[in-house]
């Protein structure tokens, strides 16, 4: 083979390389900005979105989202970024997998104002699966690091008391033979008792509305009661009683 042919003919094969890897990389470019831009399963409206997850319908306002909590699952080859979305003390999952995430992301980061901007980064960097990071949490639903709620409640039985907590939608299971775990969303407390008293203990998300929610659960208790919540030093912030 001549020189100067050898040379045009390697300068062919080298542009065409070129020219591949050029149109390889537009289209993944391409296809990443369709992803990127696609609303998915979501369909927006000024209030919030409705989304449609395992033939169930959701129609979530954003005001309605009481918290965002972000994890990562290890799969074969990858991670996986998680997302659960609690709103009106129910919730849902979501993955960076389903249609629509990006935008998603998106509309919460400009519409919940103040969620961890770096939430991201930090679910990345952890070192372990399922090490869920609270990224938003609405102003009534912050919950404390510690216990800080303490009652007692004279002549109930713990099933009388478990009773009025379901029926204002409380979840309530056994956590032993004898005693009781209620939960929503903005409560984690232990039910238990002493010799002559039942004992209502846990977390409580600190504001005026669930206090008052609080509060009228235990008038409807129709019995004699006392309960108290605590700020982080362990001062009493609010107390209350009943024929006590």
């Amino acid at each position: 083979m001549k020189p100067l042919k050898f040379i045009l003919d390697l300068f062919k094969a080298n542009t065409s390389t070129s020219n591949l890897l050029h149109t390889d990389e537009e289209i993944k470019k391409k296809n990443w900005e369709i992803k990127y831009n696609d609303l998915g399963i979501f369909n927006y409206n000024d209030l919030g979105f409705v989304i449609t997850l395992d033939n169930e319908l959701y129609s979530i306002q954003w005001t309605d989202i009481e918290r965002l909590q972000a994890y990562k699952v290890g799969l074969m080859t990858t991670d996986e970024i998680c997302m659960d979305i609690t709103f009106n003390n129910r919730w849902i999952m979501i993955t960076e997998e389903t249609p629509g995430w990006y935008q998603f992301i998106e509309r919460i980061k400009s519409t919940l104002t103040k969620i961890n901007a770096d939430w991201e980064a930090s679910v990345l960097k952890s070192p372990f699966e399922y090490d869920l990071t609270t990224i938003y949490e609405r102003i009534d639903r912050k919950m404390p690091v510690k216990s800080n709620f303490y009652s007692v409640i004279k002549d109930k039985t713990k099933e009388e008391v478990s009773n009025i907590f379901e029926e204002y939608g409380w979840t309530i299971r056994k956590s032993s033979m004898s005693n009781y775990q209620f939960e929503n969303s903005w409560t984690d407390l232990a039910l238990d008792n002493d010799s002559d008293s039942l004992l209502l203990h846990g977390l409580i998300a600190y504001h005026p509305d669930n206090v008052k929610i609080i509060k009228k659960l235990f008038e409807n208790l129709d019995s004699s009661y006392k309960f108290e919540f605590y700020d982080d030093n362990n001062n009493v912030v609010e107390q209350t009683q009943n024929g006590m």
